[in-house]
Order: structure tokens, then sequence, then C-alpha cells
């Protein structure tokens, strides 16, 4: 059983549903992703997977590549690996939906958002044989509109996902005026670890 929701027919909210969709069935799928899957999906070089590109000495503080792309993609991968956290194998209802972002402005106007669309991921998970109730996984995704792209998930059921990952917050003591948060050398190993199984 699935459904999909949106509050208007524009060419973004289509895209944005497909690519969601087509994201999160190939993390069902289980298989590998690799770099030219992530440009696709997400964009090269955004806010994690270059966390993770420049700590393995792929690219520079400018985002320049130091080494040959990769083969398959760091941070589509951690997903990868972390995909029960977040996503039902087998759900038994599905509801994805879309809606029209709204800034309040300064001066208390409302405009539209032109930069981003929300998307809600709805799973349930019915438990047979017992009075429990479904369980439920909700994943909230954000689309950019300009470059046609999806961001890693950035909330599921509430959490915010970057830390479900394994990612922390960068303690600089108050050098930074927006520090980058930093992925801990235990998880770093562990992704490593894995991609050495996929060559």
């Amino acid at each position: 059983d699935s459904s999909i929701i949106c509050d208007d027919k524009t060419k973004d909210t289509t895209k944005a549903l497909n690519l969601a969709a087509q994201f999160i069935k190939k993390l069902q799928a289980n298989t590998p992703f690799t770099y030219d899957d992530e440009k696709f999906f997400l964009g090269e070089k955004t806010l994690y997977s270059y966390l993770i590109l420049k700590k393995l000495g792929y690219l520079n503080t400018k985002g320049q590549w130091l080494k040959k792309k990769p083969k398959y993609s760091f941070i589509c991968e951690l997903l990868r690996m972390n995909r029960n956290k977040f996503i039902f194998q087998n759900p038994t209802s599905i509801n994805l939906s879309v809606g029209t972002n709204f800034l309040l402005l300064h001066n208390g106007s409302i405009a539209k958002d032109a930069f981003y669309k929300t998307i809600l991921y709805m799973q349930k998970e019915n438990l047979q044989k017992t009075f429990k109730p479904a369980r439920t996984i909700i994943i909230v995704l954000q689309y950019r509109i300009p470059q046609k792209k999806l961001d890693i998930p950035l909330y599921v059921n509430g959490k915010f996902f970057p830390y479900i990952l394994g990612f922390k917050e960068n303690p600089d003591n108050g050098k930074s005026l927006s520090p980058l948060p930093y992925i801990p050398a235990k998880i770093l190993r562990n992704l490593l670890n894995h991609m050495k199984t996929l060559q």
C-alpha cells in the first residue's frame, strides 16, 4: 500500500518525488552506491560527503581533488550501512509527500522558498499476529531546487540524522562562527573496512 501526496503539480515537485522514491528504493535494494550514484542523487561534494573525502585526503580545504575520484560513494555507503535505522526492508505501507516551503521574512511578510522543497517519507510495518500498533518511521528530506538534488535525510523520527550516522558536533571552542561537524575515527574505520568489501 503506498500513496503520494503533493500540494502542487510543478516540475520541481515531480522531480523531487521521483528522485526521493528512487533513492529510497536503491537503499532498500541494498546494492552498492557508486560515486556516480552519489552525484545523481545528491550532487557532488555536498557537506557530509566533503567531510569524509577531505578526511581521507581526496579533497583539500578548497574542495579541490587531490586524488582520483573514488569508485564508490563513501557517504551513500555510510547510509547503506545504517539503513536498518531508518528503512524498513518490507514496509506494509508507504506515504510520500512534498510541500512548498514558505519563509517568514523580517518584515513579517511571507515568501515562497525558491531553494528547497521538504519531502516526508513515512513507512509503516505491521507486526502480524500481535496486537501491537504498526511501527512507523518518518524521514524528512530536503530537495535543492536549483541543483535538482537531494540532501541526505535531515531528520528520522525527529532525531537529527547526521548524528544517527555518527557525525559529531565539532568543539572548536568558539574559534569559528559556524564550526563544521566531524566524523569520529571509529566510524571512519568501520566505513573503510566496509568499502574494502566492495573492491
